[in-house]
């Protein structure tokens, strides 16, 4: 277990000097690890490849974490970053897939529960492209848990 901020982006760094901070931890809890950098290496990869709306940000999400061997020069960095920290925990590379779909699925809880129960069948999901990821995960899963996804 370790510290998850739950919102570990860019809005919550601030550089001086050389110094770093991370601000706004009254969300945080213990949690998995991994969680907080799989959120920071997706959003990041967003930022960098200039996605905007829910279609574009999906297509990278599926580029990110669903291709057999990501090429991409923002792919093999966010996975080396993976694979640097799960080394530095000693952590099986075998748990990447399963921490990578428990992450969206909390972060999908948890957008569902900040939004309350919907009018209508259908509408949390509508607006919870977490649920998306997870869907792209799925479709992947012959893939992800086949140890094609180990770099």
């Amino acid at each position: 277990m370790v510290w998850v901020h739950w919102g570990f982006s860019e809005r919550n760094f601030f550089r001086a000097d050389r110094e770093i901070t991370i601000v706004d931890w009254e969300g945080a809890s213990p949690g998995l690890p991994l969680f907080d950098l799989l959120y920071f290496v997706t959003y990041w990869s967003y930022r960098v490849r200039r996605l905007r709306g829910d279609a574009a940000r999906l297509r990278g999400f599926r580029k990110l974490f669903c291709e057999p061997e990501p090429a991409d020069f923002v792919s093999i960095a966010a996975h080396q970053v993976i694979a640097q920290y799960m080394s530095k925990l000693d952590l099986d590379r075998r748990f990447l897939p399963l921490l990578l779909v428990l992450m969206w699925v909390e972060r999908a809880l948890g957008r569902y529960q900040r939004q309350g129960k919907p009018a209508e069948p259908g509408v949390a999901r509508s607006r919870n492209a977490y649920v998306e990821y997870i869907g792209a995960l799925a479709e992947y899963h012959d893939r992800l848990f086949a140890g094609t996804y180990e770099k």
